[in-house]
This record gives C-alpha cells, structure tokens and sequence, in this order.
C-alpha cells in the first residue's frame, strides 16, 4: 500500500470543490484519491508528457494530477481541477 500525500495547494484545490460541487460528486473525488493508495494506476488514468512521474485521473468533470514514487511508496497528489 502506497503512502498518500497532499499537497497545500491541492488542499486548497479540494477545500474550495467542496463549497462549489454537489456532496455526491465531492464523495466520489474524494473516494478516488484515496483509492490511489492501493492501486497508483487504475484504468483510465494518463500520463502526463514530460513529466516522468506525473499521472492524471479523471473523476466526472474533474482532473486529479498525481506524482507515483515507485521506491518510496508515495503518492503526491499536486492538483485537483476541473
């Protein structure tokens, strides 16, 4: 099981969804982020072009973009937008 670790800015990013999105949709950002510490690569994810860590998930109509440290067992979630 890999470590999940968030940023301030994706803190913030989250914080202010919660105000914004419907409770439903917010619980289901929520679910998949933390899903990420047992399975970094689930089906649907892409990785980002000239980044060598970098991944992103879609959940609906918004964008979680991660870091996987394969050697440390860490996720770096960076930015959660839409």
């Amino acid at each position: 099981m890999y470590k999940l670790d968030i940023t301030g800015g994706a803190k913030r990013d989250i914080a202010k969804l919660d105000q914004r999105i419907s409770d439903h949709d917010f619980q289901r950002l929520l679910d998949a982020i933390e899903k990420l510490a047992l399975d970094p690569r689930p089906l649907g994810i892409r990785k980002l072009k000239g980044k060598e860590n970098s991944y992103r998930l879609r959940v609906g109509k918004y964008r979680v973009v991660y870091e996987i440290w394969d050697k440390i067992l860490t996720i770096t979630v960076i930015e959660v937008a839409r």
